[in-house]
Order: structure tokens, then sequence, then C-alpha cells
């Protein structure tokens, strides 16, 4: 993005000069000295200059690496529309009204209004304020502070007299970034001046980022526009884009090889920038990639708190609070299982949960400074909204598992597998991380189990047969939904169908080895169990049922179903085991469950003995035992 020079805002300030009368237009003569103008440019120029993780040494142009963001606009009713937009300047949005910008932590909502500012700069039509909210005053209300701005980062005299006219002429265009940011008590102020702005002058360009579900989004007269995630043609071309000036020929052709071998799974947590970013630093060198999403957590915090660029052997990178790099693993696998615990964020919760892990791991720090080495250094944790988060979730609950893993004697790993088999629903992406990295524990202590609970145990391993109870237990996880097709009046059926969908509520085992349909692109789909052929099965019977049984079976689903209403269609949800059992079907139903075949699970089933056999055999030939 080439910068142009400073002359378009001299002709603009000109223009801007002549429509001013009197005391104004003398007050505003400052604006027209060529030298002023020209220092004015030059500092909102620095705007579009950032530091990033990628690149820790000096700040880098935004230009450089942006990679066009795509949004879809928000509908009233809080859906998004399926037109994507991609974004490369103010007009792409293709609105008249101000915008906000919604996007989570690391989607790149900084990076796109840095780069919108710019651009809006090199136009020379506006004059474009950018206002970093989380650094305003909370004392000095955002008119004045921007006032402030004008007069002293800019070198234009400014007072509010002159604001208020230059924004009726049109001068201003407003970047407010970060109104998630802002401390609460402040928010309905800030709120009340975009909405006077908006109002006093409508064709002002106003985008405010903020994250989902904040108050600025109720505001009247705004566009709403959620950040897209990339896909995996767009994460290639983001890598790209990032390396293109930074890299050599080698290294982007491993990293480019790296990312296109990536199972769908490790593929699917690469949809932000920021995480992309990660880990592209990571495996831009010759580096084998991950199997596993463990492996990639591992890589990623060893690359992030040591050296930038893979190179530097036995380089560290220093900490602010002097604790060593593997201390402060220790740290963070114990804020991510506290935060599973309590899930308390704020920032003043947070020092506390650093306050006792510093405390538990008998390390001697500022809860402060090594909040800044969490934030700053490793960059998984980020502040947004005043509650500081992972970056990703599954990152938080890798280091939650890790710490199990690492703390927990077999009799605390005991308890805690025991209690996660009615709570597995909060803790199972914690589960699935145990799995690759506490395999026998989870084997032994969860998952056996959890299998055995589903079948008749004297029959395991040769034979898989469901038992009655626990084909009710399956039948909870399965749901019947009615769809109701309305007409324009949204009265008037115009059509109905039914389906049966696996929605696993209650049973680990459904979520984790059971599957809908074909997920051909995903590795780990192989050893699930499809259950399209049964559900198809199942879903004609139920249907015959409705038909013959049409008045009870309409009181059943009325008086037991969830309703969810989308535009003109209407859902009705109801528990596949409410229907078995009203009209007696257990016995047609365990048998169509014991029709399915389970040859991923056996499989699965027999790995798992073996593997705790193998542990037995060794501790009875006393390899411990020096």
């Amino acid at each position: 993005m080439k910068s142009t020079p400073f002359t378009k805002h001299q002709k603009l300030f000109l223009q801007k000069h002549k429509e001013l009368e009197g005391r104004q237009q003398a007050f505003f003569n400052q604006w027209v000295d060529r030298e002023r103008v020209k220092k004015a440019v030059e500092f909102l120029r620095t705007i579009e200059y950032v530091p990033t993780i990628f690149r820790k040494e000096e700040p880098d142009r935004i230009g450089n690496f942006y990679y066009a963001t795509k949004v879809v606009r928000k509908q009233h009713n809080g859906y998004k529309a399926t037109k994507e937009l991609i974004v490369e300047c103010y007009d792409d949005f293709k609105t008249d009204k101000a915008i906000i910008v919604e996007g989570t932590v690391g989607q790149g909502k900084s990076i796109l209004l840095r780069y919108l500012h710019n651009k809006e700069l090199n136009k020379g039509v506006t004059l474009p304020i950018f206002i970093e909210l989380k650094d305003a005053d909370s004392n000095i209300p955002i008119k004045d502070l921007i006032i402030e701005f004008i007069h002293e980062s800019l070198g234009l005299r400014c007072d509010e007299e002159l604001f208020d006219t230059l924004l009726d002429l049109g001068l201003f265009s407003f970047f407010f970034d970060g109104f998630d940011e802002v401390e609460y008590k402040d928010r309905a102020d800030l709120v009340q001046f975009i909405s006077w702005i908006n109002n006093r002058c409508a064709h002002s360009r106003i985008i405010v980022t903020s994250r989902p579900g904040n108050e600025v989004q109720q505001v009247q007269g705004f566009e709403i526009f959620s950040i897209c995630p990339l896909n995996e043609e767009e994460q290639i071309k983001f890598v790209n884009k990032l390396i293109h000036n930074y890299e050599n020929v080698f290294q982007q052709d491993y990293l480019l090889r790296n990312i296109d071998s990536l199972s769908i799974e490790l593929r699917k947590i690469l949809g932000s920038p920021l995480v992309l970013t990660l880990f592209s630093m990571v495996y831009r060198n010759k580096v084998k990639v991950p199997e596993s999403h463990s492996e990639f957590y591992q890589k990623l915090f060893d690359t992030l708190v040591s050296e930038h660029d893979g190179l530097k052997v036995g380089f560290t990178r220093p900490t602010k609070s002097n604790v060593r790099a593997d201390d402060l693993k220790l740290i963070l696998e114990n804020v991510a299982y506290s935060l599973m615990l309590k899930r308390e964020s704020t920032k003043e919760g947070f020092k506390l949960l650093i306050r006792h892990a510093l405390s538990e791991l008998s390390l001697t720090a500022e809860p402060e400074k090594v909040l800044y080495d969490l934030t700053k250094n490793t960059c998984l944790i980020q502040l947004d909204n005043h509650k500081y988060r992972f970056i990703h979730e599954n990152i938080e609950c890798y280091f939650a598992a890790s710490y199990l893993k690492n703390n927990a004697d077999d009799d605390d790993a005991k308890e805690f597998y025991e209690t996660c088999r009615d709570k597995w629903s909060k803790w199972y992406d914690v589960l699935l991380f145990l799995k690759d990295i506490d395999k026998i524990r989870y084997c032994r202590f969860f998952y056996k189990k959890e299998l055995e609970g589903l079948f008749e145990k004297k029959l395991l391993p040769k034979v898989f047969r469901f038992t009655k109870s626990s084909s009710l237990i399956v039948a909870k996880n399965i749901s019947y939904i009615e769809v109701e097709m309305h007409d324009s009046d949204d009265i008037t059926v115009v059509d109905t169908h039914s389906l049966i969908v696996l929605m696993p509520e209650t049973n680990f085992i459904f979520k984790k080895d059971f599957r809908q349909g074909a997920y051909p692109f995903e590795r780990s789909s192989n050893k699930k169990v499809n259950l399209s052929k049964a559900f198809n099965s199942i879903g004609k019977r139920i249907k015959e049922v409705g038909r013959s049984r049409q008045r009870e079976f309409k009181e059943l689903i009325e008086a037991n179903c969830t309703k969810k209403k989308d535009d003109s269609v209407m859902f009705r949800v109801i528990a596949l085991d409410v229907v078995i059992e009203e009209f007696e079907l257990e016995d047609w139903f365990l048998s169509e469950l014991n029709k399915i075949p389970l040859d991923g699970l056996k499989s699965s089933y027999k790995e798992l003995l073996t593997l705790l056999d193998k542990k037995q055999v060794t501790k009875a030939r006393g390899r411990f035992t020096v």
C-alpha cells in the first residue's frame, strides 16, 4: 500500500478554510500551514506501524503483512448473512451507515482497523482519527480526548467550537478500536458520544471494533459485521503474505508443506490469524509437523518462551518476572486448571490465580510481572472484554490436562477421572488431551469404565451387545426433530419433514466414538461408528408410529419438545428416549442398536486392553525396582 503525499490533506484543509467564517476561520489558519499539515499526516501514518509477535525486534508496517479480511453482515435478528465481503477499504462494507466490526480474540480486529485508517488517510478526503479506547483516560470525556489528540499529537489548533463545526462540515472520519476494553462504568458515556457523532453528521465515516455482545452493538444506525475465520485455502494465502518479506525460500517451502500436511482437526484451530501466526513461528523451519493438538501446543510454548526464529541454539528470551521458562509453563498449567474449575478471569481475579500458582509452586515473583510474561512473552493469554482468556479454548484445555498429568498421583487421578464421569461435558476437551498425554490412567480410570458401561460386560471383548438400560442412555443422545416451513405470513405451513440427529448430551462415548454421516477428510473419524444407516431405519419406524398414532404423537411432541424459530422455520426437538418409552419401543430399539457394526469401537477396546496388560506385565516383572 503506497503512501500518498500530504498535499491532498493540504487541499482538503484549504477547502474547509473557505467554508469557515470570522474567528473560526482565523483559528483554522494553522491547518493550512504546509509544514504543520505535513507533520500531522506523518504522525497519522505511524498508526500503520505495529509490533508483531512474528517480528518482535521492531514495529512493522501493516501493509507488509495484511491479508484481506472477510466479514459477513449481521442481520437484525442476530443471524449472519451468507454473503461474505472481502474488506480492503471502507467502501467494501457496501453501506452508508456507521460500522461495527466484531470478532473474538486473535481475529485481527485492530489490524483491520489500522489498515483501513491508513487507506482512508491515503485517500485524503477526510482527516481520519484513530483512538485506541483501552488507553483512553476515564476521567476525561472522549470528546475532549479527541480534541486534545488533534491539538497535541497532530499539532493543529482546535477547541470544542471548531471541532463541532468541522464535524458538521464532514472533515473527520473516526476509527475507535477496542470498545470491549473500555471499563464498564465508562461505556454508557462512550456509547452516547459515538451515537451523538453518528446522528449529528450522518455521512461521517465511523468504525468501531469490539468483541460480540457489547453495548455498542445496541446503538441505532450502525451496521454490524462479523469477521470470518480463515478457511484452508485462505490459511495458505495468509501465510504466504506473512512470510513473503521475511523468510528465505526454503523456510517458506517448509512452512507451506507443514500446513498442507496437517490433519483436518489441526487445520480447524488455525482459523484465526493470531493462532496461524504462532503456528508459522513454530513450523517455519524443517520441523516435523504435529500429529496431535498436544504436540503442537507443547512446541508452541517452547518456541514462544525461547527464540523467535528457532535458530538461536540455547537462547532463552528473558522474562520480566525473572521466572524461568520451565516454571512459567508450570504457572500456566496451574492457572489453566484453576480457570477450568472457577472460570474467574477478571483482571484482579486472574492475578489471584497467579498468586495461588506461585504459592503452590514455592516461587517468588510479582504476579503483575508474571501476568506480563504470560500475555506479552507467551502471547497465549490476551485481555478480552476486561477478562483474561487463552487465545484458543483448546490451549487452555491442553495446559489444564498437562497440570493434571504432571501433578496428580494415581489416587488423585482416579478421583478426577471418576468425578469426570458425571461432568464429562465440561471437561471433554481436557479428557481428549489426557487421552494423548496420560493415556494409561485415562484408559484405566475413565475410558474403560465408560465403554464397558454401555455393553454386557461378560461378553466383552468378543461380543459388543447393548443392554436395555444402556439403549435408553443411547436414546438420550439422539434427537427426533420436526421441521416446519412457514409462508411469508409466518403462519401458513407450506412444508414439514422430520429427521433423526445425533446430539450427544449425556454420554462421553457417544460424543467421542460415534458419528452421523461421513467425514472423508477427518482422520480421527475412521474408527468412529457411523450411525447413518441405523438412523434411516429408526427414522422410518418413528414416522410410522407418528402416522398410526397421530394425535398421541403430536401431543407428546408438543408437551416435551424444545422449540426454536429461525426466520420462517420452526424446529421442534425431542430426545428419542421420550418417544421410545411412551410408545413402548424399547425392545425394537435395542434390536436396532445391536445391528450396528462396531468394528472401530472393538478395535479401540482391544488396544486399550493391550496397553493396560503391558503396564501390568511391566509392573509384575519389577521393572521399576532397582
